[in-house]
């Protein structure tokens, strides 16, 4: 902060707290009577600005973040009158109250901050006295560190030479032992030459004592000990333990049973030349360990102990005799390992010291220095340096602010009182400050300049305004028309995408219905089997082609917004059924086996039935396709108490791998897959959005080299009744005797194929290729069935039919619609306007065939 806006806070925030409450309540009524409907908004949007700039100023986030808000709802056009009221009560409610007394903790923080420039300038020398204090301290922090890692190499060194000696005492009775297993007094077995061998060594090799030799069975052959003294050397854990591992060993601390001393049993097996599995033992007194640490020479205050792998004390100093036989921590002492170097704590004792250990052998040494002397050094020598440096600080700042109230204080007033009456209106007033006296000069010249430019700016301002508000009038009414420019431009491209799109349907399928419908014929009437063959790849190719078409047509209306769905509770057993016997022929073609459903009896779905049937279809033709040849494909449905119903699609293909998955269902991506492969990439993707289009999900598992599973899960819902559907009713019994079908379509191809197909049934077909003249034909004689186009030369198929249906004696005549058109909304309204039946191009001659006979037996019925 400058010391300029130091020195006139205070006056800022004043003049905020008597200004901000008559502009919160313009504020409140300009939304208010924005809300009843007058014309308050530039005013609304006046207030809310300049509220939230003083705001900003003064530290007054809450009502800064308020005004804002304000200012997005009014920029919204027309906000409602329920959301102005709402504001505008929010807005009373940051007012201030009048004469509110500050809370005694704001009274204090006003008080301890400094608000004139010579109190923060003494602040601030005060805070350059701050980094001194903060050297001192560091540098006691790091000599405490120095002494502390001092005595942590001093601790670590004397447990180090500890565990040397420790080592060398073990070796040292190892060595004895090796010796005596050696001796042929003790090879030989004889009792009586062992005892004198062992009670000779004994002798001599202190403090190594009571020396055994002991049977494969623990029976005692020799001692050097009298026989009550004999069980301290043979051990029955270390007996054990050198048998088990046939190797040299320590045991445990225990009591020599007739003396009560501590004692410690070595032993190992007996040399070349004994008798397999004998051992020799010694034993090694406590007072043997305890004389070796005390020969260490330590600081005062200072301890070392010695511990077993077991935990037990061996020896310590001071205080060996209530220490003897103690248990400690292992995991703590094994953590101050030379490695891991040396930590301070505090022992039981109350003494803090710096703890090192090191192991010797099966035995451990810890070395703890006591560190309160250093510290003690480093406390008195940290206080001495604050002591000089606070002193030489105050004598410092005295002398800084002597100066600065002769060459700052007197002119940083002079400015203070000019900006004050500035701020007045004043704009006459003048600093009177000397332009030399440096940067404060220079500030005095400016601001007597500013005074004389404010004027102007003013009067400038006011010219302006007037021109502010036509320009921005003008700009917003450019601006929506080349909105609405926009948005009729996307309504016309929507529109002709529909077009596109309706118009492709019909003239990808009605080439497809000629080959998929004269290939389908050729098959059944006993060609070659060459030909056969050649007629079922055509089929099978024209299918392809079908389904590819209806994948991009569905895939680019879900994306237009175009895509509507009807549903309906609907049995998924029925639809898996019917999936199933449409996959059979490709399933046999790949040479994978179908497994029976099991789908739960009664289980039903709210869906789209046709577009269920269509994802289902496409995880299973990806099932079959991408399966081992041998394979199978299973399916399960199921309800799950969630109150949803899940179908899984399982193959034993070759899996996807994991990185894969979440590509699975990105549309034209085949997962790498080659241009020999089937497919466009857009079958997965597909059936997701038809799923999620109906409110449920698609979930896939899968592992390489075993399979993958698809589950789709949709809500359940009740069927209406349990019937069995058309589609799947047995085919009907063919009438006897000789049925007129009238087919009114405008392509020879089409009207050929409908010819082929019902050739051979009894039916007498007739053909009419405009709407007259299949309107004629239907009047001159009533046929039994009519199969109508919907897109004709002279006219539109819906006429025709809304005027056969007019016609009294065409009304109980079946009409079925045969049309490439495929759109849903189209195929609801001929339905609604009287048709009976409608078929898509490309037509399955099976299913066709058995639509029209089924509507040609209907008269019967």
């Amino acid at each position: 902060m400058s010391p300029l806006d130091a020195a006139g806070r205070a006056e800022v925030e004043r003049v905020f707290a008597a200004d901000a409450p008559l502009r919160l309540e313009r504020l409140a009524g300009a939304l208010e009577g924005l809300a009843r409907g007058e014309d308050t908004l530039p005013a609304a949007r006046f207030e809310a600005h300049a509220l939230r700039g003083a705001a900003a100023i003064v530290g007054r986030e809450d009502l800064a973040t308020l005004c804002r808000s304000i200012e997005e709802l009014l920029a919204d056009g027309e906000p409602d009158a329920g959301e102005l009221r709402a504001a505008a009560r929010r807005v009373r409610a940051a007012r201030p109250a009048p004469g509110a007394p500050l809370r005694p903790g704001a009274r204090l923080a006003r008080r301890l901050v400094p608000h004139r420039f010579m109190s923060q300038l003494a602040a601030i020398l005060l805070l350059t006295i701050v980094p001194a204090f903060g050297i001192a301290v560091y540098d006691a922090y790091h000599g405490r560190q120095a002494a502390r890692a001092t005595v942590g190499r001093e601790a670590t060194g004397e447990a180090v030479l500890t565990a040397q000696a420790l080592q060398q005492l073990i070796a040292g009775g190892r060595r004895v032992l090796v010796a005596l297993s050696l001796s042929p007094e003790v090879v030989s077995g004889d009792p009586r030459s062992c005892t004198q061998a062992v009670t000779r060594y004994a002798a001599r090799l202190s403090p190594y004592s009571h020396f055994a030799v002991t049977a494969p069975d623990g029976v005692v052959v020799c001692s050097s000990a009298t026989p009550s003294r004999t069980s301290a050397a043979v051990s029955r854990s270390l007996f054990k333990t050198i048998r088990a591992t046939g190797a040299f060993a320590v045991g445990p601390l225990h009591r020599d049973p007739v003396g009560g001393h501590w004692i410690i049993s070595i032993g190992q097996p007996l040399g070349p030349g004994g008798r397999p599995g004998a051992q020799i033992g010694a034993v090694i007194p406590a007072s043997a360990v305890q004389a070796l640490i005390e020969r260490a020479i330590l600081p005062r205050r200072s301890s070392m102990t010695v511990f077993d792998r077991y935990g037990d004390v061996l020896a310590r100093r001071p205080d060996p005799a209530g220490s003897i036989g103690a248990k400690v921590g292992l995991a703590r002492i094994h953590r101050l390992a030379p490695a891991a170097g040396a930590a301070e704590t505090r022992a039981p004792d109350g003494i803090r010291r710096v703890y090192a250990a090191d192991a010797a052998g099966p035995w451990s040494v810890s070395v703890g220095i006591a560190s309160g002397a250093a510290d003690s050094t480093l406390t008195r020598e940290l206080v001495y340096e604050l002591l000089l440096i606070g002193g030489l600080g105050l004598l410092g700042l005295a002398l800084g602010l002597a100066g600065a109230r002769r060459a700052l204080g007197r002119p940083l007033e002079a400015l203070v009182a000019t900006a004050g009456r500035l701020r007045g209106g004043d704009l006459s007033a003048r600093a009177g400050v000397d332009p030399r006296g440096g940067e404060l000069g220079e500030l005095a010249e400016s601001l007597d300049a500013m005074a004389a430019a404010l004027e102007r700016q003013v009067s400038d301002r006011e010219r302006a305004a007037a021109g502010v508000a036509d320009e921005l009038e003008t700009r917003v009414g450019d601006r929506t028309a080349e909105l609405e420019l926009a948005r009729a431009q996307a309504e016309q491209a929507s529109r002709a995408k529909t077009a596109f799109l309706s118009r492709l349907s019909h003239e990808l399928r009605t080439p497809l219905n000629a080959i998929g419908g004269f290939s389908q014929i050729l098959g059944a009437v006993g060609l070659e089997p060459d030909q056969a063959e050649a007629a079922a790849h055509i089929a099978a190719g024209a299918d392809h082609m079908t389904r590819l078409v209806e994948e991009l047509l569905d895939m680019a209306r879900i994306e237009a917004g175009e895509f509507r769905l009807e549903l309906e509770p609907t049995s998924l057993g029925a639809v898996v059924h019917e999936v199933i016997d449409l996959s059979r022929g490709l399933a046999e073609s790949h040479g994978v086996a179908i497994s029976t459903p099991e789908v739960d009896a009664g289980l039903g779905a709210l869906a789209d039935r046709g577009r269920l049937r269509q994802a289902l279809l496409n995880l299973f033709t990806n099932a079959i396709v991408y399966n081992r040849r041998g394979g199978t494909v299973s399916v399960r449905g199921s309800r799950r108490p969630d109150g949803r119903v899940v179908v899984d699609v399982l193959d034993t293909g070759v899996g996807i791998a994991a990185d894969d998955l979440a590509r699975v269902f990105v549309p034209y991506d085949r997962l790498g897959r080659g241009p020999e492969s089937d497919g466009l990439g857009l079958g997965l993707a597909l059936s997701q959005r038809l799923v999620a289009a109906m409110g449920g999900t698609i979930e896939i598992a899968s592992e390489v080299g075993v399979g993958t599973r698809f589950t789709i899960a949709l809500r359940e819902a009740e069927l209406l009744r349990d019937a069995a559907d058309p589609e799947w009713a047995p085919n009907p019994t063919p009438r006897r005797g000789t049925r007129r079908v009238l087919y009114i379509e405008d392509n020879a191809t089409s009207m050929k194929l409908v010819e082929l197909l019902l050739r051979g049934r009894g039916v007498e077909f007739q053909g009419a290729s405009t709407a007259a003249e299949g309107i004629a034909a239907a009047r001159a004689d009533a046929p039994d069935l009519i199969l109508l186009d919907l897109q004709l030369p002279d006219g539109s198929g819906e006429d025709v039919l809304l005027t056969l249906r007019a016609e009294p004696a065409l009304r109980a005549v079946p009409i079925v619609m045969l049309s490439a058109q495929a759109s849903r909304d189209t195929i609801r309204r001929l339905l609604e306007a009287g048709a009976d039946d409608y078929l898509t191009k490309p037509i399955e001659v099976d299913r066709a065939a058995n639509l029209i006979e089924r509507h040609l037996r209907r008269d019967t019925t």
